[in-house]
Parts: C-alpha cells; structure tokens; sequence
C-alpha cells in the first residue's frame, strides 16, 4: 500500500515527467515542421532542376534535328551558327545570374 507521501511523490514525478513530455513534443513537432519545410524546398529545386533539363534536352535535339536539315547549305548552316551562338549567350547568361559568386564550379561554367 501506498502512503499519502507516496501518492504525493508519485502524482508529483507523473506531473514532472508529463510536463516533460509535452515539451518534448512540442519540439518534436517543430523540428518536424522543419524537416517537412526543408523537404518541399527540396522537391521543389529538384522540380526546377527537372524544368530545366526537359528545355535543355528540347533545345539540343532541335539544334540536333537542324543540323540533319541544313545538310551542307552554307547559309543554313551560318543561321544555325547564329542561333547557337544567341542560345549560348542566354544560357550563360541564365548561369551566371543564378550561380552563387563564391561557388567556384558552376561559376566557371562547369
């Protein structure tokens, strides 16, 4: 049996311990939150990146198709020259603005 300082003891460690509980979760659930924000940025960049890609594989099978096209005409072929010359220029450009200065690999364009 218990005694009423027993009772007393026990009711205050389950208060204790339940107040440390609720803090736990508390936190729990903030890092929770946190990881779920860290994970959409993620599939977010990762939704971008696949974006970009797609228009980048599109762009190289058109100058890749373009290329069978213009054969050996010389003025087709300098009008493609031309095109790839203005589409390297924005990618570059596209590059550059969204390349962090101090990160030396994709600031040197590799």
């Amino acid at each position: 049996m218990f005694t009423k300082y027993d009772r007393d003891y026990l009711n205050m460690r389950f208060d204790r311990i339940d107040r440390m509980l609720r803090v736990l979760t508390k936190f729990l659930t903030a890092e929770g939150e946190a990881e779920m924000a860290k994970f959409d940025e993620l599939r977010d960049s990762v939704q971008k990146q696949t974006t970009v890609i797609e228009g980048v594989t599109a762009l190289l099978d058109d100058i890749a198709r373009q290329l069978a096209e213009a054969g050996n005409d010389p003025v087709k072929l300098e009008e493609l020259r031309t095109t790839i010359e203005t589409n390297t220029a924005k990618l570059s450009a596209a590059v550059a603005r969204n390349t962090d200065a101090d990160d030396e690999v994709h600031a040197a364009g590799m």
